[in-house]
């Protein structure tokens, strides 16, 4: 990871993650805390589509996801309840080239997944996800 990314990074932990922790915590009652391998999610030369990809691949679907689920207050006791902790990261990075996985299993909300140009329409799809994930273990 370069300069170029790092920086990128650094202003979505700063202006962006705290705001969707906040609205996460609001909308769930409970703070939800994000373990993240930060190291591991950018791709060399990507500065240029990072910032949309942390967006659209693994944050906004997480928070587009719990919009759904804390819908109610069924939901939100679910999630206060059940959800642990969230975690992020790319093991792609480490490990070769796992398939993509987006699970929910002992408490812990798993977005293992490759940083990518993404747009909206991709992010639907990871919502989607996402929230068949958290309601079938919840």
């Amino acid at each position: 990871m370069g300069l170029a990314e790092k920086r990128v990074m650094k202003q979505f932990q700063d202006e962006q993650l705290t705001k969707m922790q906040a609205e996460m915590k609001e909308l769930a009652g409970v703070e939800i805390p994000f373990e993240v391998e930060w190291e591991s999610l950018p791709r060399e030369n990507s500065a240029s589509f990072l910032m949309d990809g942390l967006n659209y691949v693994f944050f906004l679907p997480v928070l587009e996801a719990f919009r759904s689920v804390c819908a109610d207050e069924m939901g939100k006791e679910a999630i206060a309840a059940n959800l642990k902790k969230i975690v992020i990261r790319n093991s792609e990075a480490k490990e070769g080239s796992p398939q993509p996985e987006i699970s929910f299993l002992d408490g812990v909300l798993l977005i293992d997944q490759r940083l990518s140009n993404s747009d909206e329409n991709y992010m639907k799809e990871r919502t989607k996800v996402v929230i068949r994930a958290l309601e079938a273990g919840l």
